[in-house]
């Protein structure tokens, strides 16, 4: 945000922009989105579609919830083995930015390690999902944090 507005500034009253803002933002833009992915995951920030889950039996949507887990670990899977694999094409070619002169690789291989660790957070969450359509049990995934939400708790 810092260098858009830099940017603007300099345009503005210095008659030149700051050479290769557009990649710096793309770039920062990329890292910040890989590294939030998996916390994104875990902690269930995702947007869910339940109302046909909720509409069914709570063993049959736990079955549905598996199934659907499975297939995205599959899907995740294959994502990041093409993102690790265009990291490392990118490292062998020497790839480099068009303004900045800056190697490829090493965003590319930001990206693939933020889907590597979506791809365990996945993968976990299909075992435990599988764990509880088989059990019937319930399993709460997030981490305690030891915060009271309850004022009067917290004396």
């Amino acid at each position: 945000m810092l260098v858009i507005i830099a940017n603007i500034i300099m345009r503005r009253f210095a008659g030149s922009p700051i050479y290769g803002s557009t990649e710096l933002v793309s770039y920062a833009s990329l890292v910040t989105a890989s590294i939030a992915l998996a916390q994104n995951e875990w902690f269930e920030g995702n947007i869910r579609m339940t109302l046909v889950l909720e509409s069914i039996g709570k063993q049959a949507s736990r079955v549905i919830q598996f199934i659907v887990y499975i297939v995205c670990s599959v899907a995740f899977v294959y994502i990041t083995y093409l993102l690790t694999a265009q990291a490392a094409a990118a490292y062998v070619k020497g790839d480099i930015s068009t303004d900045l002169h800056m190697p490829i690789f090493i965003f590319k291989a930001i990206l693939a390690i933020g889907f590597i660790f979506v791809t365990i957070c996945i993968i976990c969450k299909t075992i435990v999902l599988g764990y509880v359509a088989k059990t019937g049990e319930d399993i709460n995934l997030r981490l305690e944090t030891g915060y009271k939400e309850d004022a009067g708790e917290n004396q």
